[in-house]
Formats: C-alpha cells, sequence, structure tokens
C-alpha cells in the first residue's frame, strides 16, 4: 500500500481531477519507490474512491486542450514560453486526416501524444520511461513498439467530444471504464487509426474490444 502524506495525497488527487493521471502515477512511484504496476494499481483505486466520492470535480477541459502541468508538454502543446529545449521527432497523421500523433523530446524524456490541428498537445499521453516498464523493452523500441500498434490498428482510440467539439484523443485499453465515468455531456468515438469503428464488447477473459471484421 502506498504511503503517502496529506500533501502528497491531495497533489495527486488534483492531477486526477484534473485527468493528469499518468503525471499522478509518475508522482506515486516518485514518492513511494513503487513499480510501476504497484503505482498505477493504486492510483486506480484511488480514482475509482474519488470519482465515487466527488464525481463533479472530474470537468470537461475547455476546447479539447488542458492547461498543462508538465512544463515540457506545456511547450510541446504552444502554451507556455515558446519551443526552447523541446523539439518534435516524429508527426503521423491517420488516413482520414481526423487525428495526428505526435513525438516530442525534451532533455531525455521522450513525449507520446495527440496534437490538434494548431499542434497543441490533448489531454492523454504517455512517456518514454511508462512504455520501457510496461513493455520490458529498451526506450527506442519500446517507443516504436507503441507507436507501430497504434499506425497498425492493434490498440483502440478514444476521441472524446462535448457539444461536437473534440476535448481528448488516448489510446484505451478499458473502454468499458471510460463509458462508465464519461460525464452526462460527454460523447466517446472508439476507432482505430485507420478510421474503422472499433466494437467494445462486454469484457471477456479480459478482452476489451474488438476490430471490427477482424
Amino acid at each position: 500500500m502506498a504511503e503517502l502524506s496529506d500533501e502528497q495525497r491531495k497533489e495527486i488527487g488534483d492531477l486526477l481531477f484534473a485527468g493528469h493521471k499518468i503525471e499522478a502515477i509518475k508522482r506515486c512511484r516518485e514518492y513511494c519507490s513503487l513499480g510501476l504496476s504497484e503505482a498505477k494499481g493504486f492510483i486506480d483505486e484511488y480514482e475509482a474512491a474519488l470519482r465515487a466520492a466527488s464525481p463533479n470535480r472530474f470537468a470537461a477541459q475547455p476546447n479539447g486542450v488542458r492547461i498543462l502541468a508538465d512544463a515540457g508538454l506545456e511547450r510541446m502543446a504552444g502554451t507556455a514560453r515558446g519551443s526552447q529545449g523541446i523539439k518534435f521527432t516524429e508527426q503521423h497523421i491517420s488516413p482520414d486526416g481526423l487525428i495526428t500523433l505526435a513525438v516530442a523530446q525534451e532533455n531525455i524524456d521522450k513525449i507520446i501524444g495527440f496534437v490538434d490541428f494548431q499542434g497543441k498537445c490533448f489531454q492523454w499521453h504517455t512517456h518514454g520511461d511508462l512504455l520501457v516498464e510496461f513493455s520490458g523493452l529498451p526506450e527506442d523500441l519500446a517507443i516504436r513498439k507503441f507507436i507501430d500498434d497504434v499506425l497498425g490498428n492493434r490498440v483502440i482510440i478514444a476521441v472524446s467530444s462535448v457539444g461536437g467539439v473534440v476535448r481528448d484523443i488516448a489510446v484505451t485499453y478499458d473502454p468499458e471504464s471510460d463509458v462508465k465515468y464519461k460525464s452526462d455531456d460527454e460523447d466517446i468515438v472508439f476507432r482505430y487509426w485507420d478510421g474503422s469503428t472499433a466494437v467494445v464488447l462486454p469484457k471477456r477473459n479480459g478482452a476489451n474490444g474488438d476490430k471490427a471484421n477482424q
């Protein structure tokens, strides 16, 4: 069990309320010296408890772009002090032209996420070091595998909209939970990189979804 001070617990809670789950996991690992799976398990449980106690605090972000707490991602999103110290290294546009996946680097930190047509980063993102621990591969190979899985239609992409405006684009491994915890005014479309619809079925032996017609 993660041992957090009241201040640390509040900080992590605020990150979760703001939709910064990856950052919450990283802070939990930093504060408690936990492995990735342990920290993720704790954060999943903590988030579920927060959603049960204070669902209204998980408010939708305006205009589909969050105000990023991460300084590197602020620059990646163009919302802070320009581009000093960070650069895009890859950019991929889906065949239907609706989704852009970008890779950026700040010093040694590699950041992977979806961006809008103005180059601003949506809420969801991941980091190279997290992909290393999930995959067990060296960082460059872990990032390449992740990108290949997205471009190869092997993972589900969730596109969240409010009032017809895209709020977030994310890779999801648990679409059922995405639907369960979405806000009343939120619409979520599950798709693959090539634009085909991801058919989300009831969980069965750990399965979260199947590619249409696959």
